[in-house]
């Protein structure tokens, strides 16, 4: 992990350095991001009893969709590179299926459940965990013209607001309720890094510019305190709109 983060430190470095001879044609634009995703952790290189967890929470805990919106800030280096400074607001993690409900049923991440209506026969619990992002990123262009092709990559800044859990639960005779808790110390790390990349079309119009590009990001450092090793990482449809100033 931390290879990938000095590599990508080193291209960004480099490639900046390479730009300087070409700073005639600078621009700035500033604009909204938005992502709908496709979110889910890891939780590799566990041993002994934390394999057991590990291994417990892969069998019932399932993707979930999630988002990330925020605004950025582009700079144009040269005709061929961009600069882009955001700063967005994500939710991130991870769901349960929707399980049958004994009286006492267990869960690595919560304990002991106890059912104390005994006409709930199921739930599903949703993992939404909301992050503080300021991703910083190099774009590569291949053209620019009107339809340009570019591809981008960089690091993001993690800083872990809070965690909202919500439940879903049925009941016997088929009605449903959810109810929803918030927590601000689920053993989360405050800060974390995720590696992004992606690629996509970057549509010029005459004062804007709209671009659209799936995006993958990949935690870099362990994003919980405790004893399991987890690592968020998400596939998302990046979309920006910018505008010149």
């Amino acid at each position: 992990m931390k290879k990938i983060l000095l590599s990508a430190t080193l291209i960004l470095l480099t490639c900046f350095l390479i730009a300087q001879d070409t700073l005639k044609q600078k621009r700035f634009y500033v604009g909204a991001f938005a992502s709908p995703d496709y979110s889910y952790r890891i939780l590799p290189n566990n041993t002994g009893f934390n394999k057991t967890i590990a291994d417990l929470r892969n069998s019932y805990e399932i993707p979930k969709f999630a988002y990330t919106v925020g605004i950025e800030a582009s700079y144009k280096i040269n005709k061929w590179f961009n600069f882009s400074l955001g700063v967005q607001y994500s939710i991130k993690g991870e769901q349960t299926k929707n399980q049958d409900l004994t009286y006492s049923s267990s869960q690595p991440r919560r304990g002991f459940v106890y059912n104390n209506y005994p006409g709930i026969s199921k739930m599903s619990i949703k993992y939404n965990d909301a992050y503080l992002d300021i991703p910083l990123r190099l774009d590569i262009y291949f053209t620019r013209k009107k339809i340009a092709p570019f591809i981008t990559t960089g690091i993001s800044t993690n800083i872990f607001l809070y965690e909202r859990n919500i439940a879903h639960e049925t009941f016997s005779d088929g009605h449903q309720i959810t109810n929803s808790s918030i927590n601000s110390n689920s053993g989360y790390n405050r800060v974390n890094l995720q590696g992004q990349f992606g690629a996509g079309i970057d549509i010029a119009f005459k004062k804007s510019n709209f671009r659209i590009f799936p995006i993958y990001r990949m935690s870099v450092l362990r994003v919980n305190s405790g004893s399991v090793n987890g690592y968020f990482y998400s596939l998302g449809l990046g979309l920006n709109y910018f505008f010149r100033v």
